[in-house]
């Protein structure tokens, strides 16, 4: 499972139930209500954004490198990462995020992926150390 948000306006993103899942539940601060699925299911993916502009990245299962964008209402396909992982970690805003780790399916990466908004080339790929 991803987030994104904070304590009063949240995303709980994907997972793995008995099954791969594509649910999305947001946060109000008091409860939770689902919201739109992602278009891709998936688990062990990276999150980073607000609860009205989230991003997802990469995930399994087989590998993702799938980029997801949340409006507040629907996520759209956006450019895929350069290197399919997951168990990585996101963070910043729907317009300036970076994904960084995760495993490759053979080896854990030190890679850090940018995004910097809609329609955007993930660049700049940077070596955590």
């Amino acid at each position: 499972m991803a987030s994104a948000g904070d304590a009063t306006a949240a995303l709980a993103i994907g997972g793995y139930s008995t099954t791969v899942v594509a649910i999305v539940e947001q946060w109000d601060g008091t409860s939770w209500t689902e919201g739109n699925n992602l278009n891709t299911a998936r688990f062990s993916l990276a999150g980073a954004g607000t609860q009205t502009a989230g991003l997802v990245f990469g995930g399994n299962p087989s590998l993702k490198n799938e980029t997801e964008e949340y409006d507040g209402t629907s996520w759209s396909e956006q450019n895929n990462l350069n290197t399919a992982r997951n168990r990585a970690a996101a963070s910043g805003t729907s317009s300036s995020a970076a994904m960084f780790a995760g495993y490759t399916g053979t080896a854990f990466s030190v890679a850090t992926e940018e995004w910097s908004g809609a329609g955007a080339i993930l660049t700049r790929t940077f070596t955590l150390s």
